[in-house]
């Protein structure tokens, strides 16, 4: 066996050209990844995407509230937008969620409702998108959720032709949420 010393280049690493290139394809990667995730302004193209989106979003609030000190969150037929601010209403973020032309959000309960329901229709202004004039949900600096504080909430999503539906339901006293298929 013939053991060979490794040559100088190899023991130095990459050069700075090498990490250059390396960097612009990754950079070049996350972007086309990004604009093909969308983003969280992003529209969602099937009821599913859209029940999915709005469930992250919603953590994502309970996160922001947690951490500056409260979140609103308002819901029209079409999507939500969600303000994070301070103690001292401060608006920290904000950033909307919106359903495609085949999704829409069919109601909102006060309560969280695990078991199979069918919510109240027309809860719901009809609008051509997420605006602060829908219905109000929201997260403590502590995380709970609902308005009250503490009474939790269930969103109710559908698809136009009510094929498929999707339930997020909101604990009160702790603010997690839960995504499950049908009503």
């Amino acid at each position: 066996m013939v053991l060979r010393k490794r040559s100088d280049h190899a023991a130095r690493g990459m050069t700075l050209t090498e990490v250059v290139v390396a960097t612009g394809l990754v950079g070049l990667l996350s972007g086309a990844a990004a604009v093909q995730l969308g983003g969280p302004n992003a529209t969602a193209r099937s009821t599913k995407a859209f029940a999915r989106s709005l469930f992250h979003g919603l953590n994502q609030a309970r996160a922001d509230a947690i951490t500056y000190g409260g979140a609103q969150v308002w819901c029209v037929t079409t999507g939500c937008s969600v303000k994070s601010y301070t103690p001292m209403f401060a608006q920290v973020g904000s950033w909307k969620i919106k359903s495609g032309s085949h999704a829409q959000i069919a109601g909102i309960t006060p309560s969280t409702v695990i078991g199979s329901s069918t919510p109240a229709r027309a809860v719901l202004p009809p609008a051509s998108g997420p605006t602060s004039s829908g219905v109000p949900l929201g997260f403590a600096s502590d995380g709970s959720a609902g308005f009250p504080a503490g009474s939790g909430y269930t969103i109710y999503l559908e698809d136009t032709n009510q094929q498929n539906r999707y339930k997020i339901y909101t604990y009160g006293a702790t603010g997690m949420s839960r995504l499950v298929e049908g009503w």
